[in-house]
């Protein structure tokens, strides 16, 4: 039993008041205060958030929210748009139909990829002809001074084009940082054709693929397996310039002639440098092609260095100079648009409708180059202007007539050409200056130098059909410094 001196202590000690020692009700009254002290004089705990959100709901219902989460109820949530749907690709990627003739998927796929690009073919088809060409026929009746067809600057394929190429971009830059090549020289028909032979060799060309058959049953069940070769025919690019490059009218897969002795050399060294620079692209595309169904390996049918002397001598052909403006042979040569490059290039639909050099030689020796060429090609002056080149009707064209023109600026003026205020025109022998041209009817109103007379007045104003005109060329203004390139005609 303990000790009263002992109880007194510890009652002392827990903060209690000491105890009577005056018997055991005494002792058993001390001990209740003493735990009520206790209970009293202890700090209070502290309900977590979790446990007031719970007694609060017992009292007042589970619908019930704090300030937080009411202030959080008033946000909508924003859900991130998902694509669940892939992009469609443009139908110029999607693969041909097997039945379809492959002279007919390039006209179509051409097609396409302009529409695509913007190209307005309101006016013109792009049909097949003969050897594997394409020709540009009027889809409805065009009359003259009508826009056929116009290219955006973004559409033309020149050099800077070529030093973007995925497979031969970067050998062509390091040769114009690193060798000093890129100024002058030609090497801008040497980068477009590096990037129409690397095109060309994406195709994966083989000869075949092999193809394993059922055979005769041998002792044992075993099964003696045939092999046979199935054409196999090549795979369809999807970059960029692929239709455009596909329709440039390729020479025949075992044709690979030079018929241009003087430049026999060049395009010998040139072929074989680009046939080094794209041989890992051909790889590439042969090994795609052939491991697409997990078959045998084909022999590759891509001849590298025939094809790089295809493109090279396909280049020369096809390359043109920034065309002058429309009416204007001797302006100054550039592209129109923002986005043009200063140097020649291949354009898309004018390659088609350019005559060949031989066949405008003929005709000219023969008097019948006015009935051959029925278009003309130039820089636009009028309209939308950030167009790089336009093609202008020169006479009226039924549908279905075959678009024919000379090189930008070859053909002087006429019908077809653009004046604008302060050209100089002819007539007739008439010279002039134009004032305006009415937009009622297109027709160009011309300040005579002298004036005519007609029903025994002088009249210095003429009105005249543009079809009538020709651009002119003082002799005393040759060589003046207004920005513009001329000669004398």
């Amino acid at each position: 039993m303990l000790s009263l001196m002992g109880l007194a202590a510890a009652a002392a000690h827990a903060g209690c008041a000491q105890p009577s020692v005056t018997g055991t009700h005494s002792l058993t009254a001390a001990r209740i205060r003493c735990a009520a002290a206790q209970r009293l004089g202890a700090a209070p705990r502290m309900a977590s958030d979790e446990e007031r959100k719970r007694k609060l709901r017992q009292l007042f219902g589970d619908g019930f929210k704090d300030d937080v989460e009411k202030e959080l109820a008033r946000v909508t949530t924003v859900k991130q748009p998902t694509n669940t749907q892939p992009e469609v690709p443009p139908d110029w990627m999607v693969d041909p139909a097997p039945s379809t003739k492959e002279s007919s998927w390039v006209a179509e796929r051409f097609t396409l990829w302009l529409e695509d690009k913007g190209v307005n073919l309101d006016k013109i088809f792009i049909v097949p002809a003969d050897e594997g060409q394409l020709s540009v026929v009027t889809a409805k009746p065009v009359t003259a001074g009508q826009t056929l067809f116009e290219i955006p600057d973004d559409l033309l394929l020149t050099e800077r084009a070529a030093y973007a190429d995925p497979d031969v971009g970067r050998p062509l830059r390091d040769m114009v940082t690193k060798r000093g090549a890129g100024k002058g020289g030609g090497f801008d028909t040497f980068a477009v054709a590096a990037l129409l032979a690397a095109e060309r060799v994406r195709r994966g060309a083989v000869r075949g693929e092999l193809k394993r058959q059922d055979g005769g049953v041998l002792g044992g069940g075993a099964v003696l397996p045939k092999w046979s070769v199935e054409g196999r025919g090549t795979a369809q690019s999807n970059l960029e310039f692929s239709p455009f490059v596909g329709s440039l009218g390729w020479p025949d897969e075992d044709e690979c002639l030079v018929d241009t002795p003087e430049r026999a050399q060049a395009i010998e060294q040139g072929s074989s440098l680009i046939a080094q620079m794209i041989e890992p692209c051909a790889r590439i595309a042969w090994m795609r092609v052939t491991q697409a169904k997990g078959l045998a390996q084909a022999t590759s049918d891509e001849d590298c260095t025939c094809t790089a002397m295809q493109a090279l001598v396909l280049t020369m052909e096809l390359l043109i100079e920034p065309p002058p403006p429309l009416g204007q042979p001797n302006g100054e040569q550039r592209w129109g648009g923002p986005r043009a490059h200063g140097g020649p290039a291949l354009c898309p639909l004018v390659n088609l409708v350019l005559a060949p050099p031989s066949a405008l030689a003929a005709a000219s020796e023969s008097g019948t180059l006015d009935s051959l060429v029925n278009a003309i090609i130039g820089r636009p002056r009028t309209g939308n202007v950030d167009s790089a080149i336009r093609c202008v009707a020169t006479r009226d064209l039924p549908a279905g007539a075959v678009i024919v023109t000379e090189a930008p600026g070859a053909v002087a003026a006429g019908a077809g050409a653009e004046f604008v205020t302060g050209d100089r025109v002819t007539r007739s022998g008439q010279v002039g200056t134009v004032v305006s041209v009415r937009p009622s009817d297109g027709k160009v109103i011309v300040r005579l130098d002298t004036p005519m007379v007609v029903r025994g007045q002088e009249k210095q104003l003429a009105v005249v059909p543009p079809a009538k005109l020709r651009a002119h060329v003082d002799e005393g203004r040759v060589g003046a410094d207004d920005g513009r390139r001329r000669t004398l005609m």
